[in-house]
């Protein structure tokens, strides 16, 4: 009898091992999750880099598909006028890595077609959405034709590390890409499988992630069943926390699939306050999320006009970044990163004498609303003027200018001739242009000639360090200086002082800040690279947040109007300093900056309220708007809870927000108003009838 019960128990074991291998090596087959995109286009994906377009204008078609119900629809769009000859396309790339083990083979396909028969790449590189710095690990040249086909590229991992995947795809003209069923799996090529019978994601059409107060913030549940005989009933948890990781919704939804089907359910998540918020999809009984969303509630824009701006940034020019820029409150574009398509020499006249003219761009920018600053950038010289003498290529550079002036003038104002001007340009050598701020004097008188001659309202920028404007002032009259933008980034009490001083003695007012911004990670966990991951915590979102805040009200208090955050780079383009995720979403900072703008955009005048004896526990200034409001921004030198009380002012004089724009409780009466805060900025909105008396309650508080 025992031998019996041990043979069973024997055979059980042996069952059960075949019944893991059978499973672990259907999972195997492939690693791609969603790969068919059937659950819906989620941030496991990225679309752009070439694209100036991302993922809102990505959909799912079906009318055509190789597997399931949908395929993947991409639209080109402009890469660049090489020549005058206009070059589109579309980069599709994964934003979620997968682990490859040193030794092992593997395959990657993926099924493609086009209403353009296009030249094309399969790639698989170490580079996420947001970093170029890697070679590919394996790439295969591709033809994609109208006709669906399967593509393929095997390597051997030469190390332990983490592969993305990426399809590139060029033309001539506009066109579509198409792709389905994409797989990547240890071995040969094999036949087309899915990662798990069930799969789900969470997804948003919104563009930019950005619902207003009185909107719902619905997003979509999309669950396919890749069961084809039997339909499935699942039940998922889905919960939504917000900027500090508290939980404000937590519901479970189950669902019922019919077989080989998919299911896209619209679910409103019911989140009233404004921030950023994250929604995590897990399902029941599993120990690990199986998809996340994140999106932000922002008020909107408050009228503006672009002239009086304050708020711009390095702005890929596209629909969809424009779009959603002027949704955050972004009112000015500098052209350093606009895929560096616009403006630049060597981009514009390969040929001398010959123009390559970007007036969709531009016309696009002013329609949406946006004044721009040109860099006119010396530095970039096309081939055939590189070998000419320093005086040579001085000239020839003004007859480019004047060139550009002459196109763009009726619309673009503001010409700036280098972009962070300083000695340590002569030690690039794809950028030497001068050596000594002297040499760099000619350039610029150069420019401000040849703009003034062809449009005297025409604005000259001076984008420089501090220090080598100090040296400059020495050879160049600063008359031929209109604005000076000085770099800040997020320190301006280590930068602006100085040169507030030196622009005063040079009787120079027009005064921005062309260079404010982070190093910014992605908000998704799973989107940063594991070596720079153990340098990311819960408070590193908030730590960023709060500098930035400080940086920008203590830039506009300094004297400087005018802010360009660098960058905001779109989509597959989405380098470290971006504002915009790989999935069109904002990142912490770039909601940070939409509520700065709702609050600040528009003033007359920044100034600080206390003393500097009285700074070192907290900071207040004075916002002056000029629809006649005035905001006070105040904030705690101190991770501890302050309170202050303002004598003489009623509570129900003054409205107090966070900075995400939520309204906040004062409490006090008909006398006093108590207000609380701490290291995050809060402000104080009173009218303009009552501002000298609360700036007097602080001072007094």
């Amino acid at each position: 009898m025992w031998r019996r019960i041990l043979t069973l128990f024997r055979w059980a074991a042996a069952m059960l091992s075949m019944l893991c291998a059978a499973a672990a090596g259907a999972q195997a087959e492939n690693l791609i999750p969603n790969s068919s995109f059937e659950a819906g286009i989620d941030y496991r994906l990225a679309v752009g880099r070439w694209s100036v377009d991302g993922m809102p204008s990505a959909s799912l078609d079906k009318q055509t598909r190789v597997h399931g119900d949908v395929s993947f629809k991409i639209p080109f769009s402009l890469s660049s006028l090489a020549a005058g000859q206009q070059v589109t396309g579309v980069n599709v790339l994964s934003a979620i890595p997968i682990r490859v083990r040193k030794g092992q083979r593997y395959t990657f396909a993926i099924h493609a077609k086009s209403d353009r028969v296009s030249d094309g790449r399969l790639i698989l590189t170490r580079d996420s959405a947001g970093d170029y710095t890697f070679k590919p690990s394996a790439s295969k040249e591709i033809r994609v034709t109208r006709k669906w086909r399967r593509h393929s590229l095997t390597f051997t991992a030469a190390r332990d590390e983490q592969i993305y995947w990426r399809v590139q795809v060029k033309s001539s003209k506009p066109g579509f890409l198409w792709l389905d069923a994409a797989q990547f799996a240890p071995g040969k090529i094999r036949p087309y499988a899915v990662a798990e019978p069930i799969e789900a994601a969470l997804s948003s059409a919104r563009r930019g992630r950005i619902f207003s107060p009185d909107e719902k913030s619905e997003i979509t549940l999309g669950v396919r069943n890749n069961d084809l005989k039997s339909p499935a009933t699942v039940a998922y948890r889905l919960r939504v926390f917000d900027f500090y990781g508290r939980a404000l919704a937590d519901q479970v939804i189950e669902q019922t699939v019919p077989a080989g089907k998919r299911v896209m359910r619209p679910v409103d998540l019911g989140i009233k306050r404004r921030g950023l918020f994250r929604a995590v999809l897990q399902r029941v009984g599993a120990k690990t999320p199986e998809s996340e969303l994140h999106f932000s509630i922002l008020p909107k824009p408050r009228p503006v006009k672009a002239k009086d701006g304050s708020f711009g940034a390095y702005l890929t020019i596209g629909p969809e970044p424009l779009s959603i820029a002027r949704r955050m409150g972004f009112s000015a574009i500098a052209t350093l990163t606009s895929n560096r398509r616009m403006s630049y020499w060597d981009q514009v006249e390969r040929k001398q004498g010959q123009f390559t003219w970007y007036d969709r761009e531009v016309e696009m920018a002013r329609l949406a609303g946006f004044e721009l600053m040109f860099n006119l950038e010396p530095c970039r010289t096309p081939r055939w003027a590189a070998k000419r003498s320093r005086t040579e290529r001085i000239r020839l550079w003004s007859s480019y200018v004047r060139a550009m002036v002459g196109r763009y003038g009726h619309t673009v104002k503001h010409w700036t001739i280098g972009d962070e001007v300083a000695d340590l340009r002569s030690k690039s050598r794809k950028r030497k242009c001068w050596n000594s701020a002297a040499e760099y004097a000619d350039w610029h008188r150069a420019g401000h000639a040849a703009i003034k001659s062809v449009d005297p309202s025409g604005v000259v920028v001076l984008n420089a360090w501090p220090g080598f404007m100090t040296k400059l002032f020495r050879t160049l009259d600063p008359a031929t200086v209109d604005i000076a933008g000085v770099n800040a980034y997020h320190l301006p009490d280590n930068y602006l002082p100085k040169a507030r001083q030196e622009l005063d003695a040079a009787g120079i007012k027009g005064r921005w800040a062309p260079g404010i911004g982070f190093s910014i990670e992605p908000y998704y966990r799973r989107l940063i690279a594991p070596r720079r991951l153990k340098n990311v915590n819960d408070d590193s979102w908030r730590a960023l947040n709060i500098n930035l805040a400080r940086g920008v009200v203590r830039t506009f208090a300094l004297g400087f109007n005018r802010i360009f955050h660098y960058t905001a780079t779109y989509v597959g383009n989405t380098n470290k300093y971006s504002l915009f995720e790989s999935d069109s979403g904002l990142k912490p900072m770039g909601v940070q900056f939409a509520a700065l703008a709702w609050f600040l955009d528009g003033f007359e005048s920044v100034s600080s309220v206390l003393t500097k004896k009285r700074e070192n526990r907290w900071r207040a200034h004075r916002v002056d708007r000029m629809d006649g409001k005035t905001i006070f921004t105040i904030w705690g030198n101190s991770s501890a809870e302050q309170s202050l009380l303002l004598g003489g002012i009623s509570k129900d004089e003054v409205t107090l927000y966070d900075h995400f724009t939520n309204r906040m409780k004062t409490s006090g009466g008909a006398k006093e108003a108590v207000i609380r805060f701490g290291r995050e900025m809060v402000f104080l909105d009173v009218p303009r009838t009552r501002a000298a008396a609360v700036e007097k309650a602080l001072q007094n508080a």
